[in-house]
């Protein structure tokens, strides 16, 4: 049987054939030589009418420079297989490019004009690719996660091990990935299933930066620290560039008992005063807890406890009032969660004998002439808000700048200032309305030159009546920790760490380049803020979205995950700080040193020893 496409006259505009080559689509989108590749080119049939058969079709011409064909797959249309008009079809070419740079791939359809077509120009298609000399890559083991994250001895445990490929070449088969190429040493631990991402193929590659995910279910056997280990490519099928990122070893601790697993530390303790009777405390729990105070004076033995919350959480603050001016008090703080309680030893608390706000550490004014920066830094006996006034010596009325959190440690940063001799001074107001004023000092901004481009500048010249003020010494620079690890670099830049098997010590990863810096206390943050603070304007400052705050028209979410990580200075206003948290891309105002102390840790990601100590390694 025989069928005959319609015989259309030359002068019919209503019906026409006419084919056209759309695209030369290849996967993975880059190749690599050697590397399973597949060659799809898209045509639509742009006429009027249905295509009953090959005709036209399978005449065509290509030129796909160094790639070696090994497969194909043409279109075939038939009475029961019609090619409607608008639709697509594809020819397919399976193989190998044999040589890497750049392609120019060319096809083109009813190469001797036997469709009578409206258009032939469109008949011929060109795309030029870029195929890489080497498929070699890299695979890393992003990340192990367990639920639940504490397991128990005995209880069912699920593990989740994700890879990321961070090579420059897409994955187009299973080689290095299946359960045969996969090492999982996990002691005691009985797996009862496996499952895993489907596979990569030419078509549907692992991509660079893409992951792949292995999840077992089992349980552990053996309490205690157990060091596990996990690699890929048992029998190095693939070219991997640095084959140590495909393997890792951690530890996990498996608990004997729910008592064993909620077990916590309380760490951090620190008090400021709020007044002579009143006294703000904060701390930090190895593990969520719901925090308390007790307390008592030497006049009565037995404790009264104070709860701060019924939240559970990490991060504790609360305060104390109603004390008596100038006693000694005891205090302990304590923690409970569903199965444990903990409480610190008692330390003592002298209450100030009066409301006086006084400066222990006095004024201090540091310049940056090639930033045209100055930081205004002091400290008090009490909490208080912050207020700098300055101006330049030639002007009139002062300016100021500040902040309403009370804190004891007080940091101003001015930015975008003209050079010159500025005169200033301080404001620190308690919240039962006593304040310390400071005397008029000066600071100097000069023009940049050779000499002081990258030097700060310190004036020390403040003179004061109060005798219980001692001079603080010019705070010194955080030295950078070097990261050498450069896989997990990547993974971390821009975040907080914490130390969760140690003391909790929090260190920040530079989202700039490969250091950490340990942040001990709050004037550590806000050191870290001065250090690595960079300015922004607020136009591009409102293009990132504030945490808990509805977004703005002008929000762009591709901005904000740009900047993810980094620690930014307001210029056009007073210098304030944003810190730009990675997990949302949203930024998270430091007001205070404890601000930006107490924030850093609470955006904190835990990190076990061994990964720790491999980011030097």
């Amino acid at each position: 049987m025989f069928f005959f496409l319609p015989k259309i006259s030359s002068a019919d505009t209503t019906t026409y054939q006419d084919l056209v080559v759309s695209d030369i689509i290849i996967y993975p989108s880059v190749p690599a030589v050697g590397q399973d590749a597949v060659i799809k080119v898209k045509v639509k049939n742009n006429g009027t009418f249905n295509l009953y058969s090959s005709e036209g079709l399978n005449t065509y011409n290509y030129s796909f420079p160094d790639f070696n064909i090994t497969g194909t797959i043409f279109p075939a249309p038939s009475i029961s297989n019609v090619i409607a008009p608008g639709a697509y079809f594809y020819y397919e070419y399976s193989g190998k490019f044999t040589a890497g740079g750049s392609k120019k791939l060319s096809f083109e359809v009813d190469k001797l004009n036997t469709l009578l077509e409206k258009d032939v120009q469109n008949n011929l298609f060109s795309k030029t690719i870029n195929v890489l000399n080497s498929a070699s890559t890299d695979l890393s083991i992003y990340s192990i996660e367990y639920t639940p994250e504490k397991p128990l001895v005995n209880q069912d445990v699920t593990v989740k091990v994700k890879l990321k490929n961070i090579g420059p070449a897409n994955l187009v088969n299973s080689d290095g990935l299946t359960s045969d190429d996969v090492i999982m040493s996990f002691p005691g631990f009985e797996k009862k299933s496996e499952t895993h991402d489907a596979y990569p193929t030419a078509t549907s590659s692992l991509a660079v930066n893409g992951y792949f995910l292995y999840t077992y279910q089992g349980q552990f056997h053996n309490a205690g620290l157990q060091k596990l280990g996990f690699s890929l490519d048992r029998y190095n099928k693939l070219t991997l560039n640095n084959r140590s990122l495909s393997a890792t070893s951690t530890e996990k601790m498996i608990y004997f008992d729910t008592s064993e697993r909620d077990s916590f530390t309380i760490t951090d303790i620190q008090t400021s005063y709020i007044s002579s009777t009143s006294v703000a405390f904060y701390w930090n729990t190895s593990e969520n807890s719901i925090g308390k105070v007790g307390y008592h004076n030497i006049y009565n033995s037995s404790d009264t406890e104070t709860l701060e919350s019924t939240t559970a959480k990490k991060i504790h603050s609360m305060s104390i009032s109603g004390l008596l001016p100038g006693q000694i008090y005891y205090f302990r703080i304590m923690g409970t969660n569903s199965t444990v309680t903990k409480s610190s030893d008692y330390f003592p608390v002298a209450l100030p004998a009066d409301d006086k706000v006084l400066a222990t550490a006095l004024p201090q004014a540091q310049t940056d002439d090639t930033k045209k920066t100055a930081t205004v830094q002091w400290q008090t006996n009490l909490l208080s808000k912050t207020t700098l006034y300055y101006k330049l010596r030639a002007e009139t009325a002062y300016r100021n700048s500040g902040f309403d959190s009370a804190t004891t440690t007080h940091a101003v940063i001015l930015s975008n200032l003209p050079t010159g001799i500025y005169d200033y001074y301080v404001i620190s107001t308690s919240s039962v309305k006593t304040a310390y004023t400071s005397p008029v000092d000066s600071f100097e901004l000069k023009t940049p030159t050779t000499s002081n481009t990258t030097t700060t500048t310190t004036t020390t010249t403040t003179t004061t009546n109060n005798s219980n003020a001692s001079q603080a010494s010019a705070s010194l620079m955080i030295a950078p920790i070097k990261i050498t690890n450069q896989a997990l670099y990547q993974n971390l830049k821009g975040k907080i760490i914490i130390k969760v098997e140690s003391k909790g010590e929090a260190y920040y990863v530079s989202s700039l380049k490969p250091e950490m810096y340990f942040l001990g206390k709050p004037a550590d943050a806000f050191q870290i803020i001065r250090q690595l603070g960079v300015g922004i304007t607020n136009e591009n400052l409102e293009k990132i979205k504030i945490n808990n705050v509805p977004a703005g028209t002008k929000v762009n979410t591709t901005f904000a995950k740009q900047q993810s990580g980094k620690i930014f200075l307001q210029v056009q206003n007073h210098g304030e700080a944003w810190y730009v948290y990675p997990n949302s891309y949203q930024r998270y105002f430091m007001q205070t040193p404890d601000d930006a102390f107490y924030l850093m840790k609470k955006l904190g990601l835990g990190i076990s020893n061994s990964n720790f100590s491999a980011l030097t390694k």
